[in-house]
This record gives C-alpha cells, sequence and structure tokens, in this order.
C-alpha cells in the first residue's frame, strides 16, 4: 500500500498541477452561480478518486494473489470505472441545484468529457498500459497523462464564458 502511495505522489500528482492551479481560480470565482464550483470540483475529482481506486484495487487483489488472479484486470477496471462513476454521482447529488440554472450545454460536456476520463482509464487498464500491447496502450497512456489538463482548460473556458 505504501509503494502505491509514493507512487500516485511521485508519479501521478504532478501530472494534476495544471488541474488544481485551474480549478483554485473557480474556487475564487465571485458569482452567485454553483457551476464555477461545480466544474472545479469535477477537475479535482481524480485527486480523491485516483487514491479510492488504488484502494480498490489493494482490496480486490492482495499482493500474494495479484498473479493468480484470472480477471484481474477487469476486476481493476471496472473498480475504476465505478469509483469515478460514483464520484461524479456525488457531486452531482451536492450541485443538484446547478440543473436550475439552465445550462444544460455546459453541463452536458462536462460530463462527457468526465466520461471520456473514466473510459481512458477503462481502456488503459484493460491494455495494461504496457508497451507490449501496442499501439493502443500507448494512446490510453498519453491520453491519461493529458486529458487532466485538457478537461480543466476546456471546464474554465465554459465556466469563464458561461459566467
Amino acid at each position: 500500500m505504501a509503494g502505491l502511495i509514493i507512487s500516485f505522489v511521485c508519479c501521478i500528482f504532478p501530472v494534476f498541477l495544471v488541474p488544481l492551479i485551474t480549478a483554485s481560480q473557480l474556487f475564487r470565482m465571485k458569482t452567485d452561480s454553483v457551476f464555477p464550483r461545480f466544474a472545479a470540483w469535477l477537475i479535482v475529482k481524480p485527486l480523491w478518486t485516483t487514491p479510492l481506486w488504488l484502494i480498490c484495487i489493494s482490496f480486490i487483489s492482495p499482493y500474494k494473489y495479484r498473479t493468480e488472479l484470472e480477471y484481474q484486470n477487469t476486476l481493476w477496471a471496472l473498480a475504476g470505472l465505478s469509483v469515478g462513476v460514483i464520484g461524479t454521482l456525488v457531486l452531482l447529488y451536492h450541485h443538484r441545484e446547478i440543473f436550475r440554472e439552465r445550462r444544460g450545454g455546459a453541463i452536458a460536456g462536462l460530463l462527457l468529457l468526465d466520461a471520456a476520463r473514466w473510459m481512458n482509464s477503462f481502456g488503459g487498464v484493460m491494455t495494461q498500459y504496457s508497451i507490449t500491447a501496442g499501439s493502443t496502450s500507448i494512446l490510453f497512456a498519453l491520453l491519461g497523462l493529458t486529458l487532466p489538463s485538457i478537461f480543466a482548460f476546456v471546464a474554465y473556458t465554459i465556466a469563464r464564458e458561461a459566467y
């Protein structure tokens, strides 16, 4: 478990520096609307769902059985997908007043991009992010490194233009 935490801090966390800066700008935005805060929470959602996903992985396949589990990649991918979906549903429930603001297109755009992040994680785990899986795995890995910043840029742009 300590190895997972160290790898998260050293390898995954730097990918989220641009999104963190962007989200902090949205959190500081002075407006009566809930949308900028909702967008900011969606931007930083991977910072709390990724550790939860790693915890799920550690419970699904304990270290001594990791190589013996026949469907380990599928279980890991489903754990990540469920954590991502549940995280988004929690944010939607908490910010449910956002639907009164008549910004359906902006909300749908952010949710579609969020779904792209879930599907990228799912596909990456299914191909094991390995070079032996070929160009598909490399594509998932590159998207995984760039999607947080792309999502942050789009969410910031939508929030700034909408409010």
